[in-house]
């Protein structure tokens, strides 16, 4: 009876470390560089990846006092580029989502911001 009960939870045990290691492996593994061009104005660009897939959530916060006008394009190298336009409110933020069709090896931001 002991003897089962030991099998069983280590069985449990290795499918779950298992079904983790799976997870990790699917997660965005890739590099990303994020350039940044701010033309006068304070805006702070910082990005994450989402756990599951290959999902960037880039953020962009305005410091200024102004309103900014932001570009963001997306650059997987594998298929064709995205750009994305956001207003920014003076001091507030806003978050940008890109998910590419294909697998992703590197991927470029190219963030441009300036007074609205």
């Amino acid at each position: 009876m002991l003897s089962f009960y030991y099998r069983s939870s280590f069985r449990a045990a290795l499918a779950l470390f298992l079904s983790l290691a799976c997870i990790q492996v699917s997660a965005a593994v890739f590099p990303i560089d994020l350039k940044r061009e701010m033309k006068g104005i304070k805006v702070v660009a910082t990005y994450r990846t989402v756990e599951i897939g290959s999902t960037v959530v880039l953020t962009l916060s305005n410091l200024d006092q102004r309103k900014a006008a932001c570009k963001a394009a997306f650059d997987p190298k594998v298929e064709q580029r995205k750009t994305k336009s956001r207003q920014i409110e003076p001091g507030k933020s806003t978050s940008i989502h890109y998910s590419p069709g294909r697998k992703v090896n590197r991927l470029s931001i190219h963030v441009i911001c300036k007074p609205a």
